[in-house]
């Protein structure tokens, strides 16, 4: 199945979210299924992500507000399927593996907090119906649970 995958940064240890960004990076691009890689990031991540080129990547500005700025990083993704990392904790190729096996079944799944599948047109729908509906959310699951006709499969 080919897929998007899209890693963002929200903790506050850059020095090994940096380390673990690099290795799932490793992994994706190495993924012959993975057709583009999009890291959601500050402008100063940009600048020093983008001194070493990386094929299949693409860097989109984090905004201040979380959810605004999930939705502007989906919208730079162009396959059907997008699988969500953070950085913060390493993903494996079999993490990779169960992920896309369980959305051949299912539009959204989730192996953890930092690690979810998802259908990419479900995902935006529900998450801008979320921001226009101004709903609570404490996360972005959230609006998928509110907003899909189907729940969240976890793994």
């Amino acid at each position: 199945m080919k897929y998007s995958a899209l890693l963002f940064e929200e903790g506050n240890n850059q020095s090994d979210s940096f380390q673990n960004l690099d290795e799932i990076v490793h992994i994706l691009k190495e993924d012959g299924n993975c057709r583009q890689i999009v890291v959601s990031c500050s402008q100063e991540d940009i600048l020093h992500l983008t001194r070493t080129p990386i094929s299949k990547a693409m860097y989109v500005a984090k905004l201040q507000e979380k959810y605004a700025s999930l939705l502007n990083a989906l919208k730079a993704v162009v396959e059907d399927n997008v699988l969500i990392f953070g950085c913060e904790q390493m993903v494996s190729k079999e993490d990779v593996d169960l992920l896309l096996k369980t959305l051949a079944d299912v539009p959204s799944v989730s192996l953890r907090k930092d690690a979810r599948a998802f259908d990419t047109r479900l995902l935006m729908f529900a998450l801008q119906k979320a921001m226009d509906e101004k709903l609570e959310m404490t996360d972005y699951i959230d609006a998928i649970n509110a907003y899909a006709d189907c729940p969240i499969k976890n793994v």
